[in-house]
């Protein structure tokens, strides 16, 4: 979903992106492990999956603040989809195991941290079914929200 909207957004809008998540293809020194390295991105758009919390997810507004500081706007999507489905879309992944699946959904309606996020932000949170849309109709959505 996230290379989707990646492309979309510098089709659509001509922007350049850049993705913050552990399976980016970025290396690690590159990425910014808390907000203060946050500093050294110059892309006009930045794409952060938040899968597995960390600094993040305990202090987004530190996170937000210092992104709009540097001229960002900030939008939050819940991407969503059942249990089962999350299992059958890793179960090839050679760095996942089932167990990660299960903790991170299991995260996602337990953990206060994940629940809060949106509102400890004051963001409206849309909530994308991935299970009945595709990856080009979710991106379509989030970047109807945005326009």
């Amino acid at each position: 979903m996230i290379k989707e909207l990646a492309r979309n957004l510098s089709k659509e809008i001509t922007v350049r992106c850049i993705i913050l998540d552990r399976h980016s293809g970025v290396s690690s020194n590159h990425r910014p492990r808390s907000y203060h390295n946050l500093d050294s991105l110059s892309e006009d758009c930045i794409l952060i999956e938040l899968g597995d919390g960390g600094d993040a997810t305990r202090n987004p507004h530190k996170w937000v603040d210092k992104l709009s500081s540097q001229g960002y706007s900030v939008y939050l999507f819940l991407l969503e989809a059942p249990l089962d489905e999350l299992r059958k879309r890793t179960a090839n992944r050679t760095d996942w195991t089932d167990a990660l699946t299960v903790g991170s959904w299991n995260c996602y309606r337990y953990d206060p941290n994940f629940i809060d996020f949106a509102k400890k932000l004051e963001l409206t949170e849309p909530v994308i079914d991935t299970l009945h849309t595709s990856t080009s109709e979710a991106a379509q959505t989030v970047l109807g929200s945005i326009a």
